[in-house]
Formats: C-alpha cells, structure tokens, sequence
C-alpha cells in the first residue's frame, strides 16, 4: 500500500537566511533593507499574558522570533522566554542588541524544537512564514508542551492585507487539523492589543490570536509521530512488523501513527510530501 507522507528533508531544507536590517518584501517576495528594526506590531498591553492566555512564569518557546518585539513584552510581562530562530545572525542581534535578555537562545530550524515532552507550556510565535511547509510541524511539536500552541498575526486591512500573506487560511487551518488528529481543543479569536504598528502611533491593534491546547494522549501522539517522521525520513518503503518491533510498539499503533501523518502531509504543498510502501 502506498501512503502520501510529510517529507521532512524537503520541508527542512535551508533557505535564504534573514539577516539583521533586512526584511522580505510581500510583494516582490525578495529581502530589502528595513529602516524600522521590529516586528509588524509591538504590544504594550498590562493584560498580555491574561489575553494571550499565558501564566506568570509559564515556559514559552517563541520560534520564528526575529527581531523579538512580541518575545520581550511577554517576557517582561512575567513570563520565561526562550528565544529561537533560524538565522545565527538574528540569535546573535538577539544576545547582543535585544534589551531583553531571555532565558535561553536556539539557533534551529522550527521544526526542531521543543525535542523532549514538557520542557515548555507553550509554543508562540508572531507572524512566523512556513503555514504549508514547516508550520505544522512546528505545532505538532507544540503538542509536546505542558498547554500547547499560540500563533498571532497583525489583522491588516484593505490594501495592507497582502502583508498578511497566506496566513488568515494557514494559521486555522493549522490549528483546526491538529485539533482534528490529535482530538485536542482550538480557540480561534479576534483580539485588540494596546500597542502599536511598526512606524505608527499607539493605539488598539487587532490581531488574530490562535490557540491550540494539548493533553496526556495527544502529547504521547504527537511525540510517537515525530519518532516516526523522523524513520521514514530516509525511507521510501517500511516494514510495519520490523519497524513496529523496532519502536517497542504494535503494528496497529504504527498504522495509525502512520495515519495521522498521512492527514498532517494534506496541509503542506505538494513539494513537501513523499509516497512510501507500506508492507504488513
């Protein structure tokens, strides 16, 4: 039997590597030198952690942090931030440039980390790209954590809506097929931020806030699944009985782990899923 797979060697493959000063162009889809060092918006809300659903002191992976302007409001808010991107200059202006100063700095591919279950309560990011190539491994790595998820964007409007990209379909669509695979819960929300947009007066910001929230069996789920992403990485066929004894699990359980990233490869582009045989 054939089965459609995430690919996660196409899906981790490097790509251009953002430098501090430089931004992506929406339109023109090339980097460009930015005047304004910070993200779309940044937050300067005394109800972030209550809206954002994080606790004092939570552990919160922020991934695709960039230039952390959301990272260091919720780390002054209270919370304890971990700081990653996949640029080593961008963690190196992070330690370096970043007034705040966060817990721990990574240099990684998102779809890396967290590797271990329970090391953080939650996964943030803020507008990061990669929604139908590596976005939904990132969050199904969220899984892993002790809550689970947040993905927010800048709601823009009118003609500055492209800047927005894909992400009003990919963020839900994230967030609904994990809660679908993995039976967890999702909240999906309108939120207005006290803050500011990049190179603009203060005000009430909207942004879409997306939750999804993790559990006991979805956290063994997702951990078993990442196992498995990670054997057929090289493999173009598998053995359920070899493989099944190999992991220490039943073939049913290897079926059905097989299943769910099956699922998962139907919200990536085409380029980034493979077929595998599948033998009993």
């Amino acid at each position: 039997m054939k089965l459609q797979v995430l690919d996660i060697i196409k899906i981790t493959k490097p790509t251009l590597s953002h430098n501090p000063g430089f931004g992506m162009n929406a339109l023109t889809g090339r980097f460009r030198k930015q005047r304004i060092l910070e993200q779309a918006t940044t937050p300067e809300d005394k109800r972030l952690l209550e809206k954002l659903k994080i606790k004092k002191k939570d552990k919160v992976l922020s991934i695709a942090t960039y230039y952390a302007s959301w990272a260091s409001k919720i780390k002054q808010a209270g919370a304890r931030v971990s700081y990653s991107d996949i640029s080593k200059s961008m963690v190196q202006y992070a330690k370096t440039k970043v007034k705040t100063k966060f817990f721990e700095y990574i240099q990684s591919n998102y779809e890396y980390i967290s590797k271990e279950p329970s090391v953080y309560d939650w996964t943030f990011t803020f507008e990061a790209c990669g929604g139908e190539q590596g976005l939904p491994v990132a969050y199904l790595r969220s899984l892993l954590n002790n809550k689970g998820g947040i993905l927010v964007y800048y709601d823009r409007k009118g003609k500055y809506r492209i800047k927005t990209g894909s992400k009003h379909r990919t963020y839900p669509n994230i967030v609904k097929t994990l809660a679908k695979i993995y039976c967890t819960k999702y909240i999906i929300k309108k939120i207005s931020f006290e803050g500011y947009p990049k190179g603009k007066a203060p005000a009430k910001v909207p942004h879409m806030v997306f939750w999804i929230f993790t559990n006991k069996e979805a956290r063994n789920k997702a951990s078993l699944d990442i196992r498995i992403i990670d054997l057929i990485s090289n493999k173009r066929t598998i053995d359920l009985e070899k493989e099944s004894k190999m992991l220490g699990i039943d073939k049913q359980g290897l079926k059905d782990s097989l299943k769910r990233i099956s699922q998962l490869s139907n919200i990536v582009k085409k380029e980034f899923v493979k077929f595998i045989e599948v033998r009993n």
